[in-house]
């Protein structure tokens, strides 16, 4: 008679299998989590790089426009800094309505000013609207239904003295616009210089403008309204033509970490010809497994290095100002 031998999996069986699978499925778990990680990251990339192209083709537009049908001695004004991001105000070319006139030097007549108050303040101008023959505005100030101002309260402005470009610009932020003629600022950069031996009669004129900055939170402005995140700095560097021979000599390029910092005071904006435009942008997480990271310096800035697993691209681009240098009177 033959015997049946059940056959059965051992307590020790049982548990040398299961801790064997478990891990087989720590490892393959990892394993799926750090591709996916990676490939969030790639992702993340490749949207920085689309971002890349997209912030600095708008930023070149503005940059390119600045000063169209506008008095060119407004043309520019910034912050140049060594130890944090720059800013830029150019003038808001979208405010300009294109008809009759043909007035090349548009802008908005300070009355009875020869210098510009050292905090904020108000002016009264001879008009809110830049255009004379067939005055147009662009916002809508005090809520009635009609354009009434070509500055808005959610924009800058820049200053400037026609009649002596050479004293510089002085930007801020419009407070507040009171229809017809009265306009409230703050400053925050720049200023005009003192009145030199032989200057004409001060005109000083303001235009509405728009500003780009970070703020603390990497975040990039385009004047009152966020336009991109991750933008970890932005740097600019100015070419001013000094001695109008439209070459590029040594020390005419302000904030490239050779030359001079670019001060808005006591510069002629009418001889600035191209502004290099540096943007570095942070991919929003940081790529499991590396730590090479390191944040990038860009003309005048200086860097402390602190390895980071963070992927940063670097956008630059020269950008020639159609409007200065090549103006001609009408």
């Amino acid at each position: 008679m033959s015997r049946r031998h059940d056959s059965a999996f051992t307590l020790v069986e049982l548990m040398v299998t299961t801790a064997i699978l478990g891990v087989i499925l720590v490892y393959v778990f990892g394993t799926m989590v750090t591709t996916q990680k990676k490939a969030v990251a790639l992702t993340d990339t490749v949207d920085t790089q689309q971002a890349a192209r997209q912030i600095a083709d708008l930023i070149e537009r503005d940059i390119r426009h600045t000063a169209m049908m506008i008095d060119d001695a407004a043309a520019i004004c910034g912050i140049d800094q060594t130890d944090a991001p720059d800013s830029l105000y150019v003038t808001d070319w979208e405010v300009v309505t294109l008809g009759e006139d043909l007035d090349a030097s548009l802008s908005a007549t300070v009355t009875g000013a020869t210098d510009l108050p050292s905090s904020a303040s108000y002016f009264v101008v001879d008009r809110l609207m830049l255009e004379v023959d067939s005055p147009s505005g662009s916002f809508d100030t005090n809520g009635d239904g009609t354009m009434d101002s070509d500055f808005s309260t959610a924009g800058q402005v820049i200053f400037a003295d026609a009649n002596n470009p050479e004293r510089g610009t002085a930007c801020g932020s419009i407070t507040g616009v009171l229809p017809p003629n009265q306009l409230r600022f703050d400053l925050e950069a720049g200023g005009l210089s003192a009145l030199g031996t032989g200057s004409q009669t001060p005109r000083i004129i303001a235009v509405p403008a728009i500003r780009y900055q970070i703020d603390s939170g990497q975040t990039l402005s385009r004047g009152a309204y966020p336009l991109a995140e991750n933008i970890e700095d932005i740097q600019f560097a100015w070419f001013i033509d000094d001695n109008e021979d439209n070459a590029v000599d040594s020390g005419e390029y302000r904030g490239d970490g050779a030359g001079s910092l670019y001060t808005a005071q006591n510069l002629d904006a009418s001889r600035l010809r191209e502004i290099r435009l540096n943007v570095v942008l942070r991919t929003e997480d940081d790529e499991p497994g590396t730590s090479t990271g390191n944040p990038i310096a860009t003309e005048n800035r200086s860097i402390t290095s602190a390895q980071d697993g963070f992927r940063r691209r670097v956008y630059t681009s020269v950008v020639r100002l159609r409007n200065l240098g090549r103006r001609v009177d009408l």
